[in-house]
């Protein structure tokens, strides 16, 4: 391979690694996909359950999730909160297919995310811009807030 071509191939490799050929870097992330959930304390007895990302030391709610990449209880806390907060009537059952793909897009038009970020795949900035549902001991409640990490 000349020198050319071989600068031409390693400049588009650094291209898509920035994430220039649209493709959403934070979407390829593999280390950070929420495989899990947890429970973050509201006011009283309320409490919100948010997709994971399990560490060495505990979890960070920096994580992320595609479609036919990470299933599990940070699925199904997605599902839960798209079916209570933007009345989708998905099967909770933690496999992250192409209608929960299709719900979080609704629910990040509605939260008001720029186009480019309506694209069904969750991340910080979805995290913090979509509603999360509340639950009262265990009780899904008709309340959904933002920003309750």
């Amino acid at each position: 391979m000349n020198g050319k071509r071989f600068g031409m191939l390693a400049a588009t490799a650094g291209l898509v690694a920035g994430g220039l050929l649209g493709i959403n870097p934070s979407a390829q992330a593999t280390s950070t996909q929420c495989e899990s959930s947890s429970s973050f304390s509201g006011s009283g007895s309320s409490y919100y359950v948010l997709p994971v990302h399990v560490t060495g030391s505990g979890f960070t709610y920096t994580c992320y999730m595609n479609p036919g990449v990470v299933t599990g209880n940070g699925v199904k806390a997605l599902q839960r909160t798209l079916n209570a907060c933007y009345a989708q009537s998905l099967t909770v059952d933690g496999v992250y297919g192409s209608k929960t793909k299709s719900a979080l897009a609704f629910a990040q038009r509605v939260a008001g995310l720029p186009a480019s970020a309506q694209d069904g795949i969750y991340g910080p900035q979805t995290r913090d811009a979509i509603n999360w549902v509340r639950y009262n001991t265990g009780v899904p409640t008709t309340v959904c807030l933002k920003n309750v990490h």
